[in-house]
C-alpha cells in the first residue's frame, strides 16, 4: 500500500506544482483556475453517480455543466475585474439554484420531484459551493498572493489527511469513529493536526505575505481550526458513502479512490480559511 500510495502522493504534489508555477510565471489565473473547474466538476459527477445508488435521479448533467461554468467564471473575474465588481459571479450562482428550483416544473415531473430536485440542490451545494471558494481565496490580493493563499490552503488542509494517514498506520489504534469510517484513529487525528501545524509553520517562512499576516498566535489557531475541518469533512464523505454503499467514490486513482475523495477534506477548510484569510487582512 505505502509502494503505490506514497509516490502517487509525491506525483500529485508535483503536478500540483507545475499548475502553480505555471500561473506564477504568467501572472494568471487560468492554470490553477481551470484545474480546479475540473478537479471539482468531476467530484460533483462523482457524488451524482453515489447518489443515483440510491435510486435517485438528480440533474447531474445541468449542474455539472454549471458547476464548470461556475468556475470558468471564476477564472475571468480575477482577470478581468470589472466581472467581479458587476458582481456576475453571484448573479450566475443565484440563477442557477432558481432553475434547478423551477425545472422540475418545467419538466412536469411527478415521480420523486422533491427527491430529485432536493437531492441535486444538496450535491451542488455541497461540493461546488464549498469548493468555489477556493477560488475566492485565489483572488485574495495580488495574482501571486491569492496563489500563494491557495496553496497553503491546500496544503495545510492536507497535512491533516497526511500526517493522519501515516501516524494512523503506524501507531493507530484506538478508533476516532468506527461506525463511520473504521480506519480513522485518535492517534491519526492527533498526527495530522501537528502535520498541519508543521505546513503552515514552514510555510509562514517561507512567505513573506503569510509572515506578514500571521502572528504565531494566529497561525496556530488557523492550524488546528483548519485540520479539525479537514478531518470532518473526510468523514462527512465517508458518511455519504457509507449511506450509498459504496467504497470509493471512483477507481480512478489506485490506493486513492476519485476525485471527491481526495478533495473531501477541503470542503468545509475552503469557506473557513477564506474568511480566517480576509479577516486577517488578505
Amino acid at each position: 500500500m505505502y509502494r503505490v500510495r506514497i509516490p502517487i502522493g509525491i506525483a500529485f504534489l508535483c503536478l500540483v506544482g507545475l499548475f502553480f508555477y505555471i500561473d506564477l510565471k504568467t501572472n494568471t489565473a487560468y492554470s490553477t483556475g481551470i484545474v480546479l473547474a475540473l478537479l471539482i466538476s468531476t467530484a460533483l459527477w462523482e457524488l451524482y453517480a453515489a447518489l443515483q445508488k440510491k435510486d435517485l435521479m438528480p440533474y447531474k448533467n445541468h449542474a455539472t455543466l454549471f458547476c464548470f461554468s461556475g468556475i470558468i467564471l471564476s477564472i475571468f473575474a480575477i482577470e478581468y475585474p470589472c466581472i467581479k465588481s458587476l458582481k456576475i459571479v453571484e448573479s450566475y450562482e443565484t440563477f442557477v439554484l432558481i432553475f434547478f428550483l423551477m425545472y422540475p416544473v418545467w419538466k412536469r415531473e411527478e415521480e420523486k420531484v422533491l427527491e430529485n430536485t432536493f437531492s441535486t440542490l444538496f450535491a451542488f451545494l455541497y461540493i461546488y459551493f464549498t469548493l468555489s471558494y477556493l477560488m475566492k481565496i485565489r483572488s485574495l490580493g495580488t495574482k501571486e498572493e491569492g496563489l500563494i493563499y491557495l496553496l497553503f490552503v491546500v496544503l495545510v488542509s492536507k497535512g491533516m489527511d497526511m500526517g493522519g494517514y501515516l501516524l494512523g498506520k503506524c501507531i493507530g489504534k484506538h478508533k476516532l469513529c468506527p461506525s463511520i469510517s473504521p480506519k480513522k484513529s485518535w492517534e491519526g487525528a492527533f498526527g495530522g493536526i501537528v502535520f498541519s501545524l508543521l505546513i503552515a509553520y514552514w510555510m509562514r517562512d517561507s512567505f513573506s505575505v503569510l509572515s506578514h499576516r500571521f502572528t504565531w498566535f494566529y497561525l496556530m489557531i488557523f492550524s488546528f481550526i483548519t485540520g479539525i475541518l479537514s478531518l470532518w469533512g473526510d468523514l462527512g464523505e465517508s458518511l455519504i458513502k457509507r449511506r450509498c454503499q459504496i467504497k470509493d467514490s471512483n477507481n480512478l486513482i489506485p490506493e486513492f479512490g476519485g476525485i471527491l475523495d481526495m478533495m473531501d477534506s477541503l470542503t468545509f477548510t475552503a469557506p473557513f480559511c477564506y474568511y480566517f484569510l480576509v479577516y486577517m487582512g488578505a
